[in-house]
């Protein structure tokens, strides 16, 4: 696999990639600066540390019907039951258990829940972030 990021100094030495980096050799004692780059060639900019960050969470539903149906003999491709079914007792113990997955901190700042219409992914929004703002 090749890598995809690749440095370009902008001086001769190449013995460190930290851009405070001073060289001992070098007279002026000037910072050697690397600029990092994609494959495409455009820099990568470094993240302000005095700008805020959004965070994004990912989450998948917690076990649904469809996921269970093997185990109980139903075909998910012909059992109409499954097309938009709901979680599964698991399911909702795994729903309700992704607040405790979250630091407290994490909880509270959350500032919206984005979620699919489709039963499963409500019901573990629900579960999970019952007094968070939603958006499906």
């Amino acid at each position: 696999m090749k890598n995809k990021i690749r440095g370009d100094r902008k001086d001769e030495n190449k013995n460190s990639c930290h851009p405070n980096w001073k060289s001992p050799d070098h007279k002026n004692k000037t910072k050697t600066m690397v600029i990092r780059r994609r494959i495409d060639g455009s820099p990568i900019v470094p993240i302000d540390p005095g700008r805020p960050v959004k965070r994004v969470i990912l989450v998948r539903h917690g076990e649904s019907m469809g996921q269970a149906a093997r185990s109980k003999g139903w075909d998910r491709q012909t059992d109409r039951r499954l097309l938009d079914c709901r979680l599964t007792f698991k399911g909702v113990s795994q729903a309700l258990a992704l607040r405790k997955l979250l630091q407290p901190k994490d909880v509270d700042s959350i500032q919206l829940v984005v979620c699919s219409p489709l039963t499963r992914a409500l019901e573990t929004a629900l579960l999970a972030f019952p007094e968070k703002s939603m958006l499906v």
